[in-house]
């Protein structure tokens, strides 16, 4: 295992040529991650089928095997959009990205203007 020191150090490397967009875009990423997972999971632990969403959405997730809000969550702070998912148009994407913007706004994010959604 990689010490700390070892870690920043390569990070320092791959970012010494970056602009400042990539140092924001980068720092943006970090946050949402952080706040993941200092959350209380307890809170998420809710199954898909609980979320309130249409046939079809709670369709394409089951299909792409994600069966929490937890997962749907990690996968989207991961930065994966849920447009790659298989079967998800744009409807079901614009469904699934409204669903999660709104617990974040509720249960993670409360004091800052920032979400998770995977950019383009």
């Amino acid at each position: 295992m990689k010490s700390r020191e070892h870690l920043l150090s390569e990070v320092q490397w791959i970012m010494h040529d970056s602009d400042l967009a990539n140092y924001k875009m980068v720092a943006n990423w970090l946050y949402r991650h952080i706040k993941l997972h200092e959350m209380d999971f307890s809170i998420i632990d809710a199954n898909i089928e609980d979320i309130g969403l249409s046939g079809r959405a709670y369709n394409v997730l089951k299909e792409n095997d994600i069966k929490s809000l937890q997962e749907l969550l990690i996968l989207v702070s991961n930065g994966h959009s849920i447009r790659v998912l298989k079967g998800a148009g744009k409807t079901v994407t614009k469904e699934i990205e409204e669903k999660v913007l709104k617990f974040q706004h509720a249960h993670i994010f409360k004091d800052r203007n920032v979400n998770m959604q995977a950019r383009p």
